[in-house]
């Protein structure tokens, strides 16, 4: 098969493509990213804003493609046209390489204003993955999950003992119900006792009900 042939033949399957592409980008709905009656934040305007030229740009790919391709098939070997062809698909595709790029703005954005993504807790490693002073089924993050099941009131005596931690007699923090264990300071034994009792919601509600004060 002659060059020639074999390449019209490849912008014929190739303008078929585009075709049916076409086609298929018809469906889309394209949606206001000004939307007055949407509550959004900065980062999300931004990321609809986006959104909306990123599908607009997939509306008009196809069509630069086809006019490319007809361009190529009816050039005759004029040099002209086929350097017009050319230019069309390298800047078609300089285009979408941007509005790949594009994608990921709302995301630097984010990590500008919130800083890197918080590590999330691993339930069952043994390792403290984020950083907050405990791990797997003491951490508030996996009480309550399939990996660490737990009974509500349970998990709220946890987040108790999570907001009044490390306060201790004498500190306005203090929370007599959250030092469940009663040594006059509330610290990791509590959420060991409270986790250790985490299916049993009875022994939690005693827990709760107990507000004798070991501070004198």
């Amino acid at each position: 098969m002659k060059k020639g042939v074999l390449n019209r033949t490849i912008l014929l399957i190739i303008l078929f493509f585009f075709i049916s592409l076409s086609f298929e980008i018809r469906a889309i709905t394209f949606e206001n990213p000004f939307d007055p009656f949407k509550n959004v934040t900065f980062e999300k305007l931004i990321e609809n804003i986006i959104n909306f030229i990123f599908w607009v740009a997939m509306a008009i790919v196809p069509i630069l493609i086809i006019v490319a391709a007809f361009y190529f098939l009816t050039s005759g070997g004029n040099p002209e046209k086929i350097n017009t062809a050319k230019r069309i698909i390298f800047y078609t595709i300089i285009g979408l390489i941007i509005i790949f790029l594009a994608k990921g703005i709302p995301y630097i954005i984010k990590w500008l204003i919130e800083g890197p993504p918080k590590p999330v807790e691993i339930c069952d490693n043994g390792i403290d993955d984020d950083g907050d002073g405990f791990s797997d089924c003491l951490d508030p993050d996996c009480i309550g999950t399939l990996i660490c099941p737990c009974e509500p009131i349970c998990k709220d005596l946890v987040l108790l003992i999570i907001d009044r931690y490390q306060a201790s007699c004498g500190s306005p923090r203090y929370d007599p119900i959250a030092d469940v264990s009663k040594d006059k300071r509330i610290n990791l034994s509590d959420v060991v006792v409270v986790a250790g009792q985490c299916s049993n919601a009875a022994a939690c509600q005693a827990m709760w009900n107990d507000t004798s004060n070991p501070c004198p």
